[in-house]
């Protein structure tokens, strides 16, 4: 039957406006998706991921330690400098190591300091530098001992403690090494052991405990070969631990 205003505009009921609505959001979905698909980069069997794991910082409570030294300490005679004592045993314990190692030098030796060497006390100033909570200091068959190392000894340990009161700093003599006069190396241990004791530093004596074994050294018998730097590591270490001296493991 005609209307007589026209055609009649149809009425939406609830549950159809509900459909339509459905119909629309799901057709929206749809076309989104296909759009992802097609514009998403395809897979690649040599991609490389570009994430970079973020370096961790240096723990607040690290041990930080420095060691002053000769040759043994610069790691001569290892296989490679990085396989020397002072790095082993910094490992071994977990330490943020300093090596202030140089080979050829001493308490007294070089007399006068270069570019390349110089007598332990000129390297105090970049222990200290380092706020460390542990000093090594280890050597030395190449000083003659005599009243003039044990000065310098004094010296050395003297203003290690007035700046690093907190520190635990230990002195190490040399080694009874085979290739080098038994004479000089108690002569030059006793010196250290003088100094340690004017400046109330604690002593470790490998000559006499006899540390490394003849064939821990290498063919002149004066520097310790990759097995005498491991042991030499390990003895240290060992005494370290007795002393109570902090590890960071």
């Amino acid at each position: 039957m005609p209307y007589p205003n026209g055609p009649r505009a149809t009425e939406l009921k609830p549950k159809n406006v509900a459909f339509w609505a459905f119909v629309l959001v799901s057709m929206v979905a749809i076309v989104v998706g296909y759009v992802y698909v097609q514009n998403r980069a395809v897979p690649d069997s040599e991609y490389v991921s570009s994430y970079s794991a973020t370096a961790v910082a240096p723990a607040a409570d690290e041990v930080r330690a420095v060691v002053i030294g000769d040759a043994y300490a610069a790691g001569a005679g290892a296989d490679s400098p990085e396989r020397g004592y002072a790095h082993l045993l910094g490992q071994a314990r977990c330490w943020a190591t300093t090596v202030l190692g140089q080979a050829g030098t001493g308490y007294t030796v070089p007399a006068t300091a270069t570019d390349a060497t110089t007598p332990f006390v000129d390297r105090v100033e970049d222990a200290i530098a380092a706020q460390p909570d542990v000093v090594i200091v280890q050597g030395s068959t190449i000083d003659p001992g005599g009243i003039t190392q044990e000065q310098a000894a004094t010296e050395l340990f003297t203003q290690l403690t007035s700046a690093l009161p907190d520190t635990k700093i230990v002195a190490v003599g040399p080694a009874a090494a085979p290739g080098v006069n038994a004479a000089t190396v108690r002569a030059s241990r006793d010196a250290v052991a003088a100094g340690t004791e004017a400046a109330g530093v604690t002593f470790v004596d490998p000559a006499t405990a006899e540390w490394l074994a003849p064939t821990e050294y290498d063919d002149n018998g004066v520097l310790p070969n990759q097995q005498g730097h491991s042991t030499f590591a390990a003895k240290l270490g060992a005494e370290l631990d007795s002393l109570g001296v902090l590890g960071g493991c």
